[in-house]
């Protein structure tokens, strides 16, 4: 049966919830016409940043950390964030995982001030420009 992310959280933890992205991961080499959106945590293991790097070009959506923590917070359900200061919490995650996307991805987009539509267009533009 399929859980949310949090009971899996709560029933299982997050090495467990993190064993199944690897698994997911896995079962998409090979798969073309991708388009995947990840969570923030999926990058922070090795074998993942390989798996990604095999699946496609990997983007990421950067903005301003006021803007990404009011993005976040419109999900309740985010279970790293359900802490007495998800604010600190954010923070301290986004600070520990910056360099990891910085070092893996292939295009960074700054989405501080664009739409859904206006960052889907900045995404196809700079993946045409790389050679997708």
């Amino acid at each position: 049966a399929e859980l949310p992310i949090t009971e899996i959280f709560a029933q299982h933890g997050e090495a467990h919830f993190r064993e199944l992205e690897t698994e997911v991961l896995q079962e998409l080499k090979g798969t073309t016409g991708l388009v995947l959106a990840t969570g923030g945590g999926v990058a922070m293991r090795e074998e993942n940043q390989r798996l990604l790097k095999e699946i496609s070009k990997i983007v990421w959506l950067d903005a301003d950390p006021d803007i990404l923590f009011k993005r976040v917070s419109r999900n309740s359900r985010r279970p790293l964030l359900l802490t007495e200061n998800p604010r600190q919490t954010f923070d301290a995650l986004l600070a520990a995982r910056h360099s990891v996307y910085e070092a893996l991805c292939d295009v960074r987009i700054d989405s501080t001030l664009l739409n859904h539509d206006r960052t889907a267009q900045a995404v196809l533009d700079a993946l045409d420009k790389i050679g997708k």
